[in-house]
């Protein structure tokens, strides 16, 4: 009768994964980090986008903060100016004879930055991953 004996060393396996439950901890985090880059991105793109005019519109784009519901997050790029809809989608005239078309602004950058999105995403999760 032949007997073998395979002994593992499992030690390695055990750290890797006690690795990963570290790395589990700091998702939320990563998330918010490149969310943070992805919307300070589109505020960059939308501020180019947006008409001068008296300047008002322009700077008055502001990021909210990142709230977490179950495990979706949202953060929201806005401009309360009264008229930024109208200069985004566009309007009639006083006299309602004409129509001014939007700039687009908001829109424009919106798919701008999804091109890039996951791109970003992924970057900071290999970062992360390297640091393991």
């Amino acid at each position: 009768m032949v007997v073998v004996s395979v002994t593992f060393d499992v030690s390695d396996l055990k750290n890797f994964r006690d690795e990963l439950k570290e790395f589990g901890n700091q998702v939320d985090g990563i998330i918010i980090e490149a969310l943070e880059e992805i919307v300070a991105r589109e505020m960059r793109m939308v501020k180019k986008n947006t008409p001068v005019d008296t300047g008002i519109l322009r700077k008055s784009w502001k990021i909210s903060d990142i709230t977490k519901n179950g495990s979706e997050f949202e953060i929201s790029l806005f401009n309360n100016t009264e008229y930024s809809d109208y200069v985004e989608f566009g309007h009639r005239t006083r006299d309602h004879k004409n129509w001014v078309p939007g700039k687009f602004m908001l829109t424009v950058s919106e798919r701008q930055i999804e091109k890039v999105m996951e791109e970003i995403v992924n970057r900071h999760l290999e970062e992360a991953f390297s640091k393991l």
